[in-house]
């Protein structure tokens, strides 16, 4: 066999092996975990993996954390001041360091659910403060914020401020929480709603 055959020969054989290697090794991407399909319980984390042979594909689940910003929600206090809250939610799955399973990531689902609590939250506590005391406890709603959110099936970090738009003169409303009622007055047609 001449020079020329050996060369590529070796060439063949360093191809094939690139491509068996290639095709046993897995990817996770970083902040994910994977799990074998066909191999339940082989736990991989982020980075290459060899891949038995027999498994064909791998389930990855997204470990990292998403963050939920809300800005600009106008609320209305207990003595009619407009204010207007800025909250940032960041929301990490529900993993403990002893869990060797594969585990769950955050659905959007889950960021629904932590948005709308923590918009009711808001708006029932200020409406229920007047605008001072709002203010000078905006550390301890946050933290009652945060506690509520606890509750729910992910680990949360909440951060919550509120802000006074004093700048604003419509800031102040001159409205009342009264019920505003069509009066009829002798002598004259009340027009039916929409027409």
């Amino acid at each position: 066999m001449d020079l020329l055959g050996t060369v590529l020969v070796v060439l063949a054989v360093l191809v094939a092996a690139a491509v068996v290697v290639q095709l046993s090794l897995v990817r996770v991407p970083a902040g994910h975990r994977g799990e074998l399909i066909g191999r339940p319980g082989t736990v991989l984390e982020p980075g290459l993996s060899w891949r038995w042979f027999g498994s064909q594909a791998v389930h990855t689940v997204d470990l990292r954390p998403r963050e939920l910003v809300r800005s600009g929600e106008p609320l209305i206090t207990a003595d009619n001041i407009m204010v207007a809250a800025r909250v940032r939610l960041v929301v990490a799955p529900d993993q403990r360091e002893e869990d060797v399973l594969l585990g769950r990531g955050v659905a959007d689902a889950d960021l629904d659910v932590l948005d709308a609590l923590a918009v009711a939250f808001l708006r029932q506590v200020v409406g229920e403060t007047p605008t001072e005391q709002l203010l000078a406890q905006q550390r301890e709603v946050g933290e009652r914020l945060a506690e509520l959110l606890r509750l729910a099936p992910v680990s949360v970090s909440v951060t919550s401020e509120l802000r006074i738009d004093r700048d604003d003169p419509r800031a102040a409303l001159s409205l009342d929480r009264r019920t505003v009622r069509v009066l009829d007055l002798p002598g004259r047609a009340v027009p039916a709603p929409g027409g």
